[in-house]
């Protein structure tokens, strides 16, 4: 699996490596809330201007935009007091011009296709308590939105790159 072009040059824009990065490292805590409440956290999410659902069977929080013919997706986790991101998108007229992912994974092609590859991977963000869930989250919503700006920039029909199905 690797990045297109268009996918690598739409991360640089919006600096998503040094930002996954930069909120891994600032929101490092040993003692984590384990315990906490999906609809509070539901309640930050629409504080934050999002209406997001909640995937039981699946765990994880959902929110869903179509804008232009693309719809965006933005999923969170929080198992274990730690938050998960998969941010990505999907042309809905030609499903191989998608793009996105896991933020940890999206940052380790980054690395690859820089050809700067470090060990391991970005580690998730730690919360210790509501605040630092907001905070957390209202930094990876500037990120979605910075994505969505740019992937509504790009050219999808230039035919140089679509991505291999391999």
């Amino acid at each position: 699996m690797e990045l297109s072009k268009k996918e690598l040059e739409i991360f640089e824009k919006i600096n998503l490596y040094e930002r996954h990065s930069n909120i891994s490292n600032q929101y490092r805590f040993e003692d984590k809330l384990k315990d906490y409440s999906n609809d509070k956290t539901i309640e930050i999410v629409k504080e934050l201007g999002y209406s997001a659902k909640y995937r039981k069977k699946e765990k994880f929080f959902q929110i869903i935009e179509t804008i232009d013919g693309i719809k965006f997706y933005f999923h969170f986790s929080l198992e274990y007091g730690m938050v998960e991101v998969i941010i990505f998108w999907e042309y809905e007229n030609n499903k191989d011009l998608s793009g996105g992912g896991l933020l940890s994974v999206v940052c380790k092609l980054i690395e690859i296709a820089k050809n700067e590859e470090k060990e391991g991977y970005i580690k998730d963000a730690c919360f210790r308590n509501y605040e630092d869930l907001k905070n957390i989250l209202r930094e990876y919503f500037l990120i979605y939105e910075d994505l969505k700006t740019e992937v509504l920039k790009v050219d999808w029909d230039e035919e140089d790159d679509v991505k291999d199905s391999e």
